[in-house]
């Protein structure tokens, strides 16, 4: 009995020891989660300011990314004035101060000024008197500027030809496009064969033009735009002349007229 009881005090230690190995591990292991408990409850409320408060640098970055996906502030809307269409000026306004500036120019003596206003407002298309005024100015010009040996500073119809050696009258008119017949009679030459070198004549430069107006049965000549003369003519009857443009082919002098 008593060996028994020996034997039991001597496992009451080992027990205790145990059990005590027991407690201090289940405190142990409770202190343990309880640290790593408040560990993570730290870190958790460390984080939280950073992800309500973002770092500076990242606050711009988004308000960047902000102004780049807005839309940009509206334009100012420029509405631009039309351009006005320019008011066409008729053409009897435009004859009238043609005739005046003709009539200040030849007060001047200034004819080829006059001749050039007058043929202007003649080409705009006159009629009745004035039509009447100005053909009767410009073919009076026209002798005295064109049809006479008399050469105008600046007359782009007209220039000086000094007689080479060699030239013939026939071949002046040609180069010129005129008849030699009209270079005579510009210069005065009595005899067309005799020209001498050295001699200074007058050129005009063709070629000349006609038209033949049927309502007023009366033919217009030109050298390029410039009236020079009228001549009345006469026409099929029954208003049979064709209408066109037609080359002279044949110059007849005085030709017979058969009624």
């Amino acid at each position: 009995m008593s060996h028994r009881r020996r034997r039991r005090s001597r496992k009451a230690p080992a027990s205790l020891v145990l059990l005590l190995g027991a407690v201090l591990c289940v405190w142990w292991l409770y202190r343990a989660e309880r640290s790593t408990a408040q560990l993570d409850q730290g870190l958790l409320l460390a984080t939280q300011p950073e992800s309500s408060a973002p770092a500076p640098s990242e606050t711009v970055a988004a308000a960047s990314t902000v102004s780049e996906s807005a839309p940009p502030p509206p334009q100012p809307i420029v509405i631009e004035t039309p351009a006005q269409p320019a008011i066409p000026v008729s053409t009897s306004d435009r004859i009238t101060p043609l005739i005046d500036a003709g009539r200040d120019a030849l007060s001047r003596g200034d004819k080829l000024s006059a001749r050039t206003s007058w043929n202007e407002a003649f080409q705009l298309g006159v009629d009745g008197e004035r039509e009447a005024l100005l053909r009767r100015e410009l073919g009076r010009l026209a002798e005295e500027t064109i049809l006479s040996a008399a050469i105008l500073t600046g007359d782009p119809h007209a220039e000086r030809y000094v007689i080479r050696t060699g030239d013939v009258l026939a071949k002046i008119a040609a180069a010129n496009k005129i008849s030699p017949d009209l270079l005579a009679n510009v210069n005065g030459i009595v005899d067309k064969n005799l020209i001498r070198e050295g001699q200074t004549i007058k050129v005009l430069k063709g070629p000349f033009r006609a038209v033949v107006r049927k309502s007023t049965y009366t033919l217009h000549v030109f050298l390029g735009d410039t009236f020079v003369r009228q001549y009345p003519v006469g026409l099929g009857a029954d208003d049979s002349t064709p209408t066109g443009q037609w080359r002279v082919a044949t110059k007849l002098i005085n030709p017979t007229y058969y009624p």
